[in-house]
């Protein structure tokens, strides 16, 4: 089993990585287990197998968000959408039943 970490998730987000009690000063990008051993993949593309219970990964994040504020364009929130926020014209005209967004207001199509 592999699994592949990925920093795109909180912009502030540092992965310390320990091996043995020893920090690593590489950036992590890949784990794959076997039996009771874990191979750490790096970014410079070289890697390190121990076992798992020698293996330390702490992620440390900031708790605040790379989005301070948002805001919805005005024109764009006029027309139907559906519930996943597709655009689906300017009128509900023939929709089929089921709940859609309408200028802003969710209404129920029977």
């Amino acid at each position: 089993m592999a699994i592949i970490v990925s920093q795109n998730v909180f912009a502030d987000t540092e992965i310390m990585t320990t091996i043995n009690g020893q920090p690593v000063g590489k950036d992590l990008i890949k784990l794959t287990f076997e039996s009771n051993l874990v191979t750490l993949t790096f970014s410079d593309t070289t890697s390190q197998t121990a076992e798992m219970d020698a293996v330390i990964i702490t992620l440390d994040h900031e708790a605040s968000s790379a989005l301070e504020m948002t805001t919805a364009d005005p024109a764009k929130v006029n027309g139907v959408y559906d519930i996943m926020g597709r655009y689906l014209g300017e009128t509900p005209k023939g929709l089929k039943q089921g709940i859609y967004i309408i200028n802003g207001q969710k209404v129920y199509i029977k």
